[in-house]
């Protein structure tokens, strides 16, 4: 899953929240976030990023890892190419979420341009994997159903008299 928006919009935020909304219903075991960086996932060279990010994965099992700017995975070369110890990476996060669908998940979040780039550049690999959520409203609704299913869970903060952008409105 990718989250994106401007930076302050509350994507780890919602990552957090997602964590626990996903342990509510079971998709994974551990409502914590483990944060990581391309340095847990790439080594020093073609090769080394496999075997290391398959170790990562094997410790967030029953964890969401989440990545913000997940978009510096995959550094460019200065001829645009994407460089191969990035895309090694790329390809064995892609495997895991496969093969471990059910005990793992991924969270990356990062800035619209920048993610447009990145998912033009793995078209070809990336299918149908990504669910692309605009942070927008996610937040909100995000903080909604964490509340929702864990009352309790934590405390929202309260809206200021003026905030009223995301205020339900009454159904007649």
């Amino acid at each position: 899953m990718l989250l994106v928006g401007p930076p302050g919009t509350g994507k780890t935020t919602t990552a957090e929240a997602l964590g626990k909304i996903y342990a509510g219903l079971g998709i994974v075991r551990h409502p914590e976030i483990i944060e990581v960086k391309r340095a847990d996932f790439c080594g020093e060279h073609i090769g080394s990023s496999g075997p290391k990010t398959n170790e990562l994965i094997g410790r967030s099992l029953g964890r969401i890892l989440f990545m913000d700017e997940f978009y510096s995975l995959v550094e460019r070369h200065h001829d645009g190419r994407p460089d191969m110890i990035g895309m090694e990476a790329v390809n064995q996060l892609l495997v895991a979420l496969e093969v471990h669908r059910f005990d793992f998940c991924f969270i990356g979040a990062g800035y619209e341009k920048e993610v447009d780039e990145f998912l033009q550049t793995l078209d070809q690999v990336l299918g149908g994997v990504v669910l692309y959520l605009n942070i927008g409203l996610t937040f909100a609704v995000a903080y909604t159903l964490v509340a929702h299913l864990s009352p309790g869970a934590f405390l929202l903060p309260q809206p200021a008299p003026e905030d009223t952008a995301f205020a339900p409105e009454e159904i007649t």
